[in-house]
């Protein structure tokens, strides 16, 4: 039963915690609710309360404003093993979507214990400092499980470091996993803000043993399933002086929707890893549904280990959806390994569905090894014989697709441009002008344009068509018009007195054209034929604006995500050169073949 709201023993003030619309009580007295001041702050109850007043139970809700009430913090002990569920949804504020803020020094002795959240509503378990960076807090974890934390649209589902703040985990053991199971928007572990710093063992007084896993299980949305470390952020793992012994893996079975399914490092961000001894792997099991399934670093970001003995793979079994199944490295990345020893493989058994399934790195991108360098700058002809031994397969299928959509096209557009010569041609008012109006439209405007509209229009009109059949259709009903000038001369140009002949001998009109015209306009016709068939491939190039993956489209996708523009490019300039050059070639030995059956 509650006490009343206010007793002698206690004032009440209200503050704003910075960063947040939430009103939050404090107190001016000796004790929070059953926590006195003073360190260490003993938890007493595994229930999550926020009392007004004085009572005989400590939570660990009451335990960190008691301890964000002293300025010079606190230590606050848990009972062992036990498990606090944050789950308060009574009392005078309504804190179930409230995490636990620290803006003052805090260390949390876990013994083993595990901090929780109930399903009711979202928030993540712990927010170190406020979003402005005035309030900065330093939160330190020892043996702890931070688990269950979701900060849905928000970052940091397990603990949130804003700016200038600083979580440390520096305890002598850790003997299970430390951060598991907490889902945000990025950084579903751990979000660490610009200027943030997230130690483990930095400040420890002699060697860590981590029994499991530190960052196991977590989910981001966005990026950085695991660890996400923002720009100018730091996360150091590991001290200098003594030695970190993880029994299990660094981050293990992670999981992002973007890129960095176990760490994602931001431009100018830094993981630096040190004096470590790893039974297992370092980054083992984690999934990206962009870049960098294990780990993906940013431009200008750095990641180093060092000192670092393994028994198991550096960088192993992890998945990306698109490039760097274990590691992607942006431009001006820089990955180090130095110093270390690795007993199994260095990077094993990762898969990209995109180009590098071990590691994929992009121009002026490093990954170092002990001092062994992939070079940061190729020759062009290295590069070039590199982009097309890894991507030549997709580069060939957007050709495939180029030469079909141009065939059904010149296929399509032949008897359409026959038929509009042969009305231009026929002298009857309505027809003239019918083929005219239609010559003037489909020549007259932007073939860009002409695209768009023929693929947007039946979707306007409740219809639905395939980007690939809308392509073939605009580009057909675009060279019609284009073929039907080059028909008309062509036809023109056949002497009179032939077709007037064959009348006379009771030939129809569609066995004049087809016998008598045509055989001869052909022969008039064929240079301005493979020109437009030429023009008409080239044009095939804008069909990416409607989602086809033709050629330039592969090679638009092949540029993003390698960082080498001018040479995928360029190998595109080569094969619509290479198109160019064979059908010249052929309309040339036909040109001639047909001149020399005309002689004969």
């Amino acid at each position: 039963m509650r006490r009343p709201l206010f007793t002698t023993s206690t004032i009440a003030v209200f503050i704003f915690a910075a960063g947040s619309t939430t009103p939050r009580l404090a107190w001016a007295a000796l004790d929070f609710g059953g926590c006195p001041a003073g360190s260490p702050i003993v938890v007493t109850t595994t229930a999550d309360e926020w009392d007004l007043v004085p009572n005989s139970d400590c939570s660990l809700r009451e335990a960190i404003t008691a301890a964000n009430l002293d300025a010079g913090g606190d230590t606050i002990e848990l009972a062992a093993g036990a498990t606090y569920t944050l789950d308060l949804t009574g009392g005078i504020i309504d804190m179930a979507s409230d995490d636990l803020d620290v803006v003052t020094p805090i260390v949390v002795n876990g013994n083993g214990a595990t901090i929780t959240r109930s399903s009711l509503t979202p928030f993540r378990i712990f927010e170190v400092g406020d979003v402005l960076g005035v309030a900065t807090g330093n939160l330190a974890l020892n043996d702890v499980t931070i688990t269950n934390g979701d900060a849905g649209a928000e970052n940091g589902g397990g603990v949130l470091v804003n700016q200038t703040s600083i979580l440390d985990v520096n305890t002598t053991s850790i003997s299970g996993v430390s951060i598991a199971g907490n889902r945000a928007a990025n950084g579903g572990g751990v979000y660490v803000d610009q200027g943030g710093t997230f130690d483990v063992a930095v400040q420890s007084l002699q060697g860590t043993s981590v029994d499991a896993s530190l960052l196991a299980g977590n989910v981001a949305t966005g990026s950085g399933g695991g660890l996400y470390v923002s720009q100018t952020g730091s996360a150091v793992i590991g001290n200098a002086q003594f030695l970190t012994v993880m029994n299990g893996s660094f981050l293990v079975d992670n999981s992002a929707g973007a890129s960095g399914g176990g760490v994602y490092v931001a431009q100018g961000g830094l993981l630096n890893a040190q004096n470590l001894a790893i039974a297992g792997s370092w980054i083992a099991g984690n999934d990206a549904g962009g870049d960098g399934g294990g780990i993906f670093v940013d431009q200008d970001g750095t990641v180093d280990v060092q000192d670092t003995a393994v028994s198991g793979s550096l960088v192993q079994g992890n998945d990306a959806g698109a490039n760097g199944g274990g590691i992607a490295i942006a431009q001006f990345g820089t990955m180090n390994v130095t110093a270390s020893e690795i007993s199994g493989s260095g990077i094993v058994g990762n898969h990209a569905a995109g180009n590098g399934g071990g590691v994929f790195k992009a121009q002026d991108g490093s990954f170092n090894v002990d001092g062994l360098a992939f070079p940061v700058a190729s020759t062009p002809s290295e590069v070039t014989s590199s982009l097309i031994a890894q991507n030549g397969a997709v580069l060939l299928d957007g050709l495939a697709v180029t030469l079909a959509i141009s065939g059904a096209a010149l296929l399509v557009g032949c008897p359409l441009g026959v038929f509009l010569a042969r009305a231009t041609l026929s002298g009857r008012p309505i027809a003239v002008a019918t083929s005219g109006l239609y010559r003037s439209f489909w020549r007259g405007t932007p073939i860009l344009v002409q695209l768009l509209i023929v693929f947007y229009l039946p979707a306007a009109l409740g219809l639905t068509l395939v980007p690939t059949i809308a392509a073939i259709i605009g580009l057909s009903l675009n060279t019609a018009a284009f073929q039907s000038e080059i028909y008309r001369a062509g036809l023109v140009a056949v002497p009179a007195g032939q077709s007037e002949a064959a009348r006379m001998l009771g030939l129809s009109r569609r066995a004049i054209l087809l016998r008598i015209e045509l055989p001869q306009a052909v022969r008039l016709m064929l240079p301005a034929l493979v020109g437009e068939a030429l023009t008409l491939i080239k044009n095939s190039s804008l069909v990416s604006v409607i989602a086809v993956t033709e050629i330039t489209r592969r090679a638009q996708q092949i540029a993003s995500a390698t960082f080498r523009p001018l040479e995928t490019y360029a190998i595109a300039l080569i094969a619509y050169l290479a198109i160019a050059a064979l059908l010249a070639g052929a309309g040339l030995l036909l040109e001639r073949r047909l001149a020399s059956a005309g002689r004969s």
